[in-house]
């Protein structure tokens, strides 16, 4: 992940040169390579990572700041195989961690991932700091969540918060076989 600090982001030179860094990453195609599908500035930036039609990407290490109003790291479709670790993620999106996904012809939803060792923080907001899901009413299956850290997670207000949430009412009648421990 590469953030631009608000300083540089006054600077045309730097925005442009950063905007052909974007595009040129975003032209390898390689199943070692994770796709890059998006990128923004804060205040309209949807998701800092965002994970499509991927088979063993490792996010680590990442610092993820104030994600206004998306998601700091999202498995999409048919994301599998991932780990998600030593990542921290501080600020008020709508949340900090989504593993969803959507049947596509590839596959289903994004599942066997390990999501652990990351750091939650400060969010006074609606939303999950931590959130697996599925497509429709089917949930992602046999993720593991484990170790993670959650702090500074302040009363909103609203409804719709949680540190983590782990499906919906409507995917109630279908197993998603994900564990959670030790977090």
């Amino acid at each position: 992940l590469k953030v631009l600090k608000d300083a540089y982001l006054k600077d045309s030179e730097v925005v442009e040169r950063f905007r052909r860094e974007v595009f040129a990453v975003a032209s390898i195609s390689s199943p070692h390579v994770v796709g890059m599908h998006d990128f923004g500035i804060s205040g309209i930036y949807d998701h800092g990572i965002y994970i499509d039609n991927s088979d063993g990407a490792d996010v680590h290490d990442n610092y993820i700041y104030d994600n206004a109003g998306g998601y700091g790291i999202q498995l999409w479709t048919h994301s599998m195989n991932g780990h998600i670790y030593r990542n921290t993620i501080d600020g008020n999106g709508a949340g900090s961690i989504i593993v969803a996904g959507q049947q596509n012809t590839i596959g289903g939803p994004s599942s066997n991932n390990e999501i652990d060792h990351n750091t939650f923080r400060d969010k006074d907001t609606e939303g999950q700091m931590l959130f697996v899901q599925g497509p429709g009413t089917t949930m992602c299956k046999r993720n593991w969540i484990h170790h993670n850290y959650f702090l500074d997670f302040r009363r909103s207000g609203k409804n719709n918060a949680s540190g983590l949430h782990v499906g919906s009412s409507h995917r109630s009648m279908d197993s998603g076989f994900t564990v959670v421990e030790y977090n």
